[in-house]
């Protein structure tokens, strides 16, 4: 770890011991999110001047599910578009005749 002790690094970054521990360890899944996960890991990079990492590429190679979330909810956007696209001209068509059946 560079010499530092993990007392230290959490002292000065006031990252709790044990998320410090589970970085070195690298158990990822131990994290209560990928928010804290990421959040954690830039603090600690910026502390040990570690330059270039792109986070969000990491928690993508890390937690490969996050793709799935973001397909699943992109596929509930087109089912609402889709629904929508559908529904909303029968709406009109029902509401225009039975505004002509009620005209005398």
């Amino acid at each position: 770890m560079n010499n530092f002790s993990i007392e230290k690094v959490s002292e000065d970054t006031r990252i709790p011991k044990k998320f410090i521990e589970m970085i070195e360890e690298e158990k990822w899944e131990e994290f209560p999110s990928k928010i804290h996960l990421k959040g954690y890991l830039k603090i600690y990079c910026d502390y040990l001047k570690i330059d270039g990492v792109n986070f969000d590429d990491f928690i993508k190679k890390v937690f490969p599910e996050e793709k799935k979330e973001d397909e699943i909810e992109e596929e509930k956007e087109d089912k609402k578009k889709i629904f929508l696209a559908l529904f909303l001209p029968l709406l009109f068509l029902l509401i225009f005749i039975i505004t002509l059946l009620l005209l005398p």
